[in-house]
């Protein structure tokens, strides 16, 4: 069962500044189980590095790799749902941070990045987990 997750911030989503996006992104820490806030980190370094993830990059890193097929969608979407969620719930800024994108060359593919601003502020926290 998930705890109850408070909401830190109390400005409109498009207001919200740094600081307090940092301070919810403290708090998402608390409440993201290390595998969820893993897998966050590393799509905050891919980003940063101007790559994506694919697929089985995110499979791999929720440890469904090996599962059958529709297992691995079932698990990537409660996942990357539940991160999209504690993000907005803890930081009041609305909209999906794990963006997700057909493959250009590869129609039946998707890619997986970060918002951009979230994938900077995320890399000054550091991967560790309190």
């Amino acid at each position: 069962s998930e705890s109850a997750i408070p909401t830190t911030a109390k400005t409109e989503p498009s207001s919200a500044n740094d600081e307090t996006i940092r301070q919810g992104l403290e708090e998402m820490r608390k409440h993201l189980s290390q595998m969820e806030w893993g897998l966050l980190t590393t799509l905050a370094k891919s980003t940063l590095e101007g790559r994506h993830l694919e697929t089985e990059d995110i499979n791999k890193a929720i440890g469904v790799s090996h599962k059958d097929a529709s297992l691995q969608k079932s698990r990537r979407s409660v996942v990357i749902g539940r991160i999209n969620r504690v993000f907005t719930q803890c930081t009041g800024r609305n909209g999906d941070q794990v963006v997700r994108t057909r493959d250009a060359e590869e129609k039946r593919r998707y890619n997986y990045r970060l918002d951009g601003e979230t994938a900077g502020l995320l890399a000054e926290l550091g991967d560790d987990r309190t």
